[in-house]
């Protein structure tokens, strides 16, 4: 899985002949950043998916999806989970009304997440551009 995280591979049981990846040479500071994201995953893991909201104004489906996703991709993707979980046959809310949402506290740990594993990435391109 690291290894497909590192060279950006979405299905790791399907790479290409002759495909140049990089395998990683750990160092003290990769593994830093790997128990950071460990960690963070277990945190993730121990919250509840969904919070109770009380819709304010200027809100919507997208902006508050946001707020429990990783990134752009995974925000239109709990959109649409937004709406099936509250039984919302369109994205219209008003204000007032009590939906339920991702946890933003997971959509916070999710970016930390993110950045942690950017580091890595780049931590690990260092160590490997040294180690040739």
């Amino acid at each position: 899985e690291e290894i497909a995280d590192i060279n950006n591979i979405s299905n790791p049981n399907r790479i290409v002949p002759y495909t140049t990846v990089i395998i990683p040479a750990l160092t003290e500071e990769n593994n830093i950043y790997m128990e950071q994201i460990e960690a963070i995953d277990t945190q993730i893991d121990q919250l509840p998916k969904w919070v109770d909201y009380e819709v304010q104004a200027g809100d919507t489906i997208l902006g508050l999806s946001y707020l429990g996703a990783g990134n752009t991709d995974e925000a239109y993707s709990i959109q649409y989970s937004i709406m099936d979980r509250n039984d919302l046959d369109n994205s219209i809310i008003v204000i007032g009304q009590h939906i339920q949402i991702v946890n933003p506290e997971i959509g916070a740990l999710k970016k930390e997440r993110e950045i942690l594993r950017e580091k890595l990435h780049e931590s690990l391109k260092v160590s490997t551009e040294k180690s040739l």
